[in-house]
């Protein structure tokens, strides 16, 4: 299956109600990674510290249906909850 079950939870694919949701995902991705500045880590950052909405709005406009995507963009766990058992360890401990 393609996103894999955990790429769909983690970014936001799951919170879909209808196939034009998940197209608004599509191109809101495909908009980020053709910016210059994405960064995946900082994405996967953002991902497991709950923060994927305000995270892309700095890099993709998202009106006038901000509200949709950040429903959409919103995960079940960011990493307070997780610790370090959300898959990297912050930032701040990369050597």
């Amino acid at each position: 299956k393609i996103p894999h079950d955990v790429v769909e939870a983690d970014y936001g694919y799951s919170n879909c109600r209808t196939a034009g949701e998940k197209k608004l995902l599509d191109v809101l991705y495909k908009k980020y990674f053709m910016h210059p500045d994405a960064n995946p880590l900082d994405l996967h950052v953002a991902c497991i510290n709950g923060e994927l909405g305000q995270y892309l709005a700095r890099f993709v406009r998202m009106k006038p249906k901000t509200k949709t995507y950040m429903r959409l963009l919103k995960t079940a766990y960011p990493s307070s909850r997780l610790g370090d058992k959300a898959g990297i360890a912050g930032t701040s401990s990369i050597v």
